[in-house]
């Protein structure tokens, strides 16, 4: 079975606390080009794990203690870090409990390698939608401040003050959006390699 290759750049946090599931996912993921975070035994190393890297987005395993599903879930969410939960047909009910996790997407145990595959492409979709967003923001924000700009040095040239300072600045927010348009061409690309 011939899987696209996910690109350099895509992280995924694993939080699975059986072992042997752990490094075999774990080895699927990075089979996929995913570069693996983990894998977490537990929620307390799962949250350790999240302040010192971003991923692209998460799976872990609806087994581990129920209290500490929640604010792994609240965590991820707050930090719009798109997750799946793996779980079994009998802990789905469990799950729908769970407002938090009632809603989340699911891999059901035991899964294919292709339904890893898509799971993941999924949410690495839904990733990049997520930084393309945010890096529309910033250029929409970058944008303003570059006319905010354009109006001062209008404003100090036609009060025939020395404008190098602020055409300096003016410089540097240019430079900074066109490194934005670039990023985003970028996480467009890695879209549209999932062809939508």
């Amino acid at each position: 079975m011939m899987l696209t290759p996910f690109p350099a750049e895509c992280c995924v946090l694993v939080v699975e606390d059986e072992p042997v599931q752990a490094l075999d996912l774990a080895s699927m993921l990075a089979g996929f080009g995913c570069a693996v975070i983990g894998p977490a035994d537990s929620v307390r190393e799962a949250l350790q794990l999240l302040g010192r890297r971003r991923p692209s987005f998460a799976l872990f395993d609806a087994s581990l203690p129920v209290a500490s599903l929640v604010p792994l879930a609240d965590t991820l969410a707050r930090l719009e870090v798109p997750f799946a939960v793996l779980a079994t047909g009998l802990e789905h009910r469990a799950l729908d409990r769970l407002s938090v996790l009632r809603e989340a997407p699911r891999l059901t145990k035991p899964f294919s390698l292709g339904d890893l595959h898509q799971a993941a492409s999924v949410l690495h979709q839904i990733d990049l939608c997520s930084k393309i967003a945010a890096t529309d923001r910033r250029i929409s924000e970058g944008r303003m401040r570059l006319a905010q700009q354009i109006r001062l040095i209008e404003r100090l040239e036609a009060a025939g003050t020395h404008t190098v300072l602020a055409n300096s600045l003016l410089h540097e927010i240019a430079r900074t959006l066109k490194i934005m348009r670039a990023s985003r061409a970028i996480l467009r690309q890695q879209l549209e390699a999932y062809g939508t």
